[in-house]
C-alpha cells in the first residue's frame, strides 16, 4: 500500500477505532495530515499548515472526550464499590452495561492509582472468586463536608471562647503538627535545608509550596490553601500556618502577601530566630 494510502487509513480508521486517547494522540503526532487528503503539489504552505492545525485540533478534541469518558467510567466503578462494598468484574459489568474486558481495564488503572484493591474470596464449594473493594485512599474521591463542619465548629467556639483563647488553640495545633512531623526539619543544619524539608512537610498537609532566596532574604510561597473555605469565613485560621512555619523552622516569620488579600499566593519572609518566638495574634489577612 502506498504512502498516501497509509496516511489516509492511519488518519481515519485507527483514529476511530483507537481504544485510548494515547493512541489517538500518537496517531496525530505521527500522521500530521490526519483524515484529510495528502498535500496537493500546488497547495501553498500556509493552507497546508492551516489544514494540519485544524486536523490536530479535532484529534486532540477526540482525545479529550475519550479521557473524560474513561474518567466518568472509573468514577462509576468507584461509586458502585462504595455502595456495595465488594464486587466482582462480572457484577460490575452487568450493572454498568459494559464488557468484562472494559471493566477489568479500568480496575487495573484504579489499582495502579492505589484506589482499589482485590482479594480472592471463597464461598462454599467451588473456585474462589476475585472481588474488588475500595481502599481508604479512595474516600477522597467522594464529596467531603469537612470544611463546612470546621466552619460550624469555629462559629460555635467563637460564641463560647474569647478571641485570645481561640488564637492559643491554633498555636497549640501548630505546635502539635510541628512536634509530630518536624523532627526531620529540625535535623537539618542550615535554614535553607530546613526550608527544603518544610516544603515536603507542607505538601503532606495539603499545601503547594516552594521557597526562594532573594539576596539575603529567604521567602516561602504557598500557592494554595487547604483551609480555603474556612479561612474565608474565619481569617484567624491564617495564624495556623504562620505558627507552623515559625515553630518548625525555629525562625522568625513575617507574612508579606496573603491570598485572602487578593494576592495570587501567600508569601512569608523567613529570618533567623533572634529570640524565643512570640506568636502574636494577627488579623489573618496581613503580616
Amino acid at each position: 500500500m502506498g504512502r498516501e494510502n497509509d496516511r489516509f487509513f492511519v488518519g481515519c480508521g485507527p483514529l476511530k477505532a483507537a481504544h485510548t486517547p494515547r493512541k489517538i494522540l500518537h496517531a496525530a503526532k505521527n500522521y500530521p495530515y490526519g483524515p484529510e487528503r495528502p498535500p496537493h503539489p500546488r497547495e501553498s504552505l500556509g493552507k497546508r499548515l492551516g489544514r494540519q492545525a485544524r486536523s490536530r485540533a479535532e484529534t486532540f478534541k477526540l482525545a479529550w472526550k475519550g479521557e473524560c469518558s474513561m474518567s466518568q467510567t472509573r468514577q462509576q466503578i468507584l461509586q458502585r464499590l462504595k455502595e456495595r462494598g465488594r464486587m466482582t468484574v462480572a457484577q460490575l459489568a452487568e450493572e454498568l452495561g459494559l464488557t468484562p474486558v472494559t471493566v477489568h481495564y479500568h480496575l487495573n488503572v484504579l489499582q495502579r492509582q492505589g484506589l482499589v484493591d482485590a482479594q480472592l474470596e471463597r464461598r462454599g464449594v467451588g473456585r474462589p472468586r476475585l472481588v474488588f473493594f475500595l481502599r481508604e485512599e479512595a474516600l477522597s474521591q467522594f464529596p467531603q463536608g469537612y470544611h463546612r463542619l470546621a466552619a460550624r465548629l469555629l462559629n460555635e467556639l467563637k460564641t463560647r471562647m474569647p478571641e485570645e483563647e481561640i488564637h492559643r488553640l491554633f498555636i497549640a495545633i501548630a505546635r502539635e503538627i510541628a512536634v509530630e512531623h518536624g523532627e526531620r526539619v529540625r535535623a537539618c543544619r542550615t535554614l535553607e535545608e530546613k526550608l527544603e524539608a518544610l516544603v515536603t512537610l507542607l505538601g503532606e498537609e495539603g499545601f503547594l509550596a516552594r521557597w526562594e532566596q532573594l539576596g539575603n532574604e529567604l521567602r516561602l510561597h504557598q500557592y494554595n490553601c487547604p483551609y480555603n473555605y474556612v479561612v474565608h469565613h474565619h481569617p484567624e485560621v491564617c495564624d495556623l500556618d504562620r505558627a507552623l512555619i515559625s515553630l518548625t523552622l525555629e525562625a522568625d516569620v513575617e507574612r508579606a502577601r496573603c491570598i485572602l488579600s487578593g494576592d495570587i499566593h501567600c508569601t512569608f519572609i523567613i529570618k533567623p530566630q533572634t529570640a524565643q518566638p512570640f506568636l502574636e495574634l494577627s488579623s489573618g489577612t496581613g503580616g
